[in-house]
């Protein structure tokens, strides 16, 4: 590894889960607008025992992640509810993935996928035709943990860089003199 403080390093590690997660992200066949991989955001903090790295992503990315059962789905047939934000998202979903050409088309679209979450929970069985992995959720852990061994190179390159910084460097300024 070329020189760099551990700061530098704790930002390479961020960078890599945040791409990591975007790839799996994109894998699972959840792309559509490209917002939440834009969305996706990392904090270092400092603290006395060294580097906290946490990840940010957008609410439904998470509930995407780790999937809703069916009695989670918050959607109640003839409930007369005038809005529903759930609803609102599934008719934006049906124009953009599913094209849908009008609203009332998008409407219904809406309702139907509603009713089969309702019935299996999300993702439905039938949407991991849309991924490339198989798999519709744990697209955060499945990222991280394809990359854990450059994750620890990396971390043992920081404290390495550390060790030398604090010993060796003033090892070698004490002996020239």
């Amino acid at each position: 590894f070329p020189s760099h403080d551990m700061y530098s390093i704790v930002q390479q590690i961020a960078k890599l889960a945040l791409e990591a997660v975007a790839i799996a992200w994109k894998a699972q066949g959840h792309e559509l607008t490209g917002k939440a991989v834009q969305e996706l955001e990392t904090r270092i903090t400092q603290t006395a025992q060294g580097y906290v790295i946490e990840g940010y992503v957008l609410d439904y990315m998470a509930h995407l992640n780790t999937g809703v059962p069916a009695n989670r789905i918050p959607y109640s047939p003839g409930s007369g509810a005038r809005n529903s934000k759930y609803i609102d998202g599934l008719i934006r979903y049906a124009k953009l993935r599913m094209g849908a050409a009008s609203d009332r088309e998008a409407k219904s679209i809406a309702f139907a996928i509603a009713s089969k979450h309702k019935r299996e929970g999300m993702p439905t069985k039938a949407s991991a035709r849309y991924s490339q992995t198989g798999k519709r959720t744990g697209f955060i852990q499945e990222a991280l943990e394809d990359k854990e061994a450059l994750f620890e190179a990396l971390i043992l390159a920081a404290v390495n860089e550390s060790f030398d910084a604090l010993f060796f460097t003033p090892l070698t300024q004490l002996l020239n003199r």
